[in-house]
């Protein structure tokens, strides 16, 4: 798929300084993080170009042109820390550090007008979640007959109904302020 709008270096290295601000821990504090957040918005501390290319992709989102984008060179974590199979939630609360990655999706989020989804029972409700095998899931894959083995990583499946509920307005709508 052809990107909507790929960030040039510059543009990456400017987004990347604007989300440095946030110093807040989502897994902490989420509150904190998500006002953190609105903050940039509120005080026009956003980079005029990721504040067009939202507005485009909100426009194309509301007029029914693309329900669908990619963005290419996307700010994210100078150090992403390699999280243990065993438990890479547990890992992940002790050695992450920063949240770039996670500013610039709840940045995006904001800005679009489109909502964060969680499970409350995964993750401990997280927003965010890092794709990691994880070890006690592997037996029951390989358990299966090889017809019933996804041909695709799961989490896709995930996205797709995630994009038919909300196409489907069945998604209730989460707004943080």
């Amino acid at each position: 798929m052809n990107p909507l709008y790929s960030f040039s270096d510059v543009e990456c290295d400017t987004l990347l300084a604007t989300l440095q601000r946030v110093t807040e821990n989502p897994y902490r504090d989420y509150n904190s993080f998500a006002r953190a957040i609105l903050y940039l918005v509120e005080m026009n501390e956003v980079p005029a170009f990721f504040r067009d290319v939202c507005a485009t992709i909100k426009h194309q989102r509301v007029a029914a042109i693309s329900n669908i984008h990619v963005l290419r060179n996307c700010p994210i974590d100078r150090e992403v820390p390699y999280l243990n199979s065993d438990d890479p939630l547990s890992d992940k609360y002790t050695k992450k550090r920063t949240f770039i990655g996670e500013a610039f999706l709840a940045l995006f989020a904001q800005l679009v007008r489109n909502p964060l989804l969680a499970y409350g029972t995964r993750h401990n409700g997280d927003f965010f979640t890092d794709v990691v095998a994880i070890n006690r899931y592997s037996v029951s894959l390989r358990r299966r007959p090889p017809s019933m083995k996804p041909g695709y990583h799961r989490n896709l499946a995930v996205l797709q109904a995630v994009v038919f509920a909300a196409l489907q307005e069945t998604v209730r709508w989460a707004k943080f302020r």
